[in-house]
């Protein structure tokens, strides 16, 4: 148990790191900024589909705080919406759903 708890605690952090790296460019480069806010919320996804919902709860509300330290006034709210979206794909993706319900 502890051995699988490093590894989800290794992987959020890697995880959140690339979240905030592309937030943080969807937010502050011009040109890159539509690629970027495609890509940013994919790991969090990852993450959700890959763990549990409690975990994948926790790496998102720690990813709505660096998005508040980062992002100014605008990245709080729209880091909602890229965390709840992903959380919510992740976590259906995890269950085995039907791409109707995910869409």
């Amino acid at each position: 148990m502890q051995k699988n708890n490093a590894k989800a605690m290794t992987q959020g952090a890697a995880m959140l790191a690339l979240f905030t790296i592309f937030f943080v460019i969807a937010l502050y480069v011009p040109l890159i900024s539509l690629i970027a806010f495609l890509i940013a919320p994919i790991p969090l996804a990852w993450y959700a589909a890959n763990y549990s919902r409690q975990q994948s709860i926790l790496l998102g509300v720690i990813a709505l705080v660096l998005s508040f330290l980062f992002g100014n006034l605008v990245g709080p709210g729209l880091a909602i919406i890229f965390i709840v979206t992903r959380i919510v794909l992740g976590d259906g993706s995890r269950h085995k759903k039907s791409k109707i319900y995910l869409f």
